[in-house]
């Protein structure tokens, strides 16, 4: 049975996840199968719903005293885990991932299994990686189609798997990463939401001392698409260590049922699985700095400047009168935008909603996200995914930017400009 009351969602029918059932008590110690820790965020892949967002965070090595620390107050804390898995990202683009597996290993107040997870791009230049290996136990690739592409078809990376088995000690497997779980966030809680979820079947741990049950949750901060609603209630998956007053024990909130804030969450048991997209760049940038490609600025938007070009008004319009060609390893287009809100004590944050005119097809931007998702330097890149058939349905394919409170310098109290501003362009990338 669940209740709204006030503003929270209570919940009576709460069981803890499946993962608990794996859980088990020895001599005194709570002993869990496996704990993820990410080496590095950043990846050489692109996912669409992949759980870590790696293609929102800017690039990160992992902090290996960092987890040292947590990984032994947590067995101070009477957890400790049967299997350490070294994920990302992609954990090879750790600097030093050999020193990173043998500096966790000595640290460490207990033994456990070393597992590392990779998808293998490094195969076809093995001789400049197989260190990476060194302390672990084991490896397991993901073989995703975009690597295996790259490195020349199934046949020559299982080849190339096959001989990595031959000259390293480690145990060596594949798995096939045909999709993922695909998972959004709603602005209100669904009451009677399943309580079997997948994503929530883990336990990790972050360099700075963040347990969570749910690998979507620290994602969740890093994508243009998660709702204050979810946001406002994700600490509650989420155990800080270094939290004086966190009001329960450690192994206690392990065990304990999955939080109302899956309430604002679709990934679980009933969620479809989506096909694995892996995004390739199709050509260059299309720059709106110094005026170019001003032509497919169809309304909204003023004069162009040196660095880009601003939205004018509620509304904007942009047409894209030729859409790439190429292998088609999706069924979207992704469009990103290279953009910056006009935002001020008065409209601290925009929304942005963007349409196709002729369709149903819609989305919504938060401006700025919570924390920033970074590709390229400094710069916000904001993300559409537009099905292939919505976009071919149309010619020229058109988007139409509403926003929210545009609102000029001059009601912000910055200077004399009167324009009500929306947001700053640069450039857009289309992928397939």
């Amino acid at each position: 049975m669940n209740e709204m009351i006030g503003h929270k969602f209570k919940s009576y029918d709460h069981r803890p996840p499946k993962s608990v059932e794996k859980f088990r008590d020895e001599s005194g110690y709570l002993v869990i199968p496996s704990l993820q820790i990410y080496a590095a965020d950043h990846c050489t892949q692109r996912c669409q719903f992949c759980t870590t967002s790696s293609p929102h965070r800017r690039a990160h090595q992992g902090d290996v005293d960092g987890f040292i620390k947590y990984i032994n107050r947590m067995y101070d804390q009477g957890v400790k885990f049967d299997t350490i898995n070294i994920l990302g990202g992609e954990p090879f683009l750790h600097k030093n991932l050999a020193d990173f597996n043998r500096r966790l290993r000595a640290g460490m107040t207990y033994r456990a299994r070393f597992l590392i997870t990779s998808n293998g791009f490094w195969l076809g230049e093995m001789d400049e990686y197989p260190s990476g290996l060194e302390a672990g136990d084991g490896i397991t690739f993901s073989r995703y189609s975009d690597v295996i592409h790259d490195l020349g078809g199934l046949d020559r990376y299982n080849s190339l798997v096959e001989k990595l088995k031959r000259t390293r000690p480690e145990e060596i497997s594949t798995n096939d990463a045909f999709h993922f779980r695909e998972w959004h966030f709603t602005e209100e809680p669904r009451f009677g939401y399943p309580l079997d979820c997948e994503l929530a079947d883990n336990v990790s741990l972050t360099d700075t001392g963040e347990v969570h049950r749910c690998c979507v949750a620290p994602a969740s901060r890093f994508s243009p698409r998660v709702t204050k609603a979810f946001l406002d209630r994700v600490d509650e998956l989420e155990y800080r260590i270094d939290r004086e007053e966190q009001g329960i024990e450690l192994r206690d909130w392990l065990k304990s049922p999955l939080p109302d804030a899956c309430a604002y969450c679709t990934a679980h048991a009933e969620t479809p699985y989506y096909p694995l997209r892996s995004l390739s760049v199709i050509g260059d940038q299309i720059p709106f700095t110094d005026g170019q490609n001003k032509d497919m600025l169809v309304s909204g938007f003023a004069p162009p400047e040196a660095p880009g070009v601003w939205t004018v008004g509620p509304e904007a319009v942009i047409s894209f009168p030729k859409l790439p060609q190429g292998r088609t390893r999706s069924p979207n287009l992704t469009f990103l935008f290279a953009a910056t809100p006009h935002l001020s004590p008065v409209v601290p944050e925009m929304n942005v909603t963007i349409e196709i005119p002729g369709t149903t097809w819609k989305d919504r931007w938060v401006m700025p996200p919570r924390h920033p998702q970074q590709f390229f330097g400094n710069t916000t890149l904001y993300t559409l995914f537009v099905p292939n058939e919505i976009a071919q349905s149309v010619s020229p394919l058109q988007l139409k930017f509403s926003i929210d409170r545009p609102h000029s310098p001059l009601e912000a109290g910055a200077s004399p400009d009167s324009r009500p501003l929306g947001f700053f362009l640069q450039y857009v990338i289309v992928e397939i």
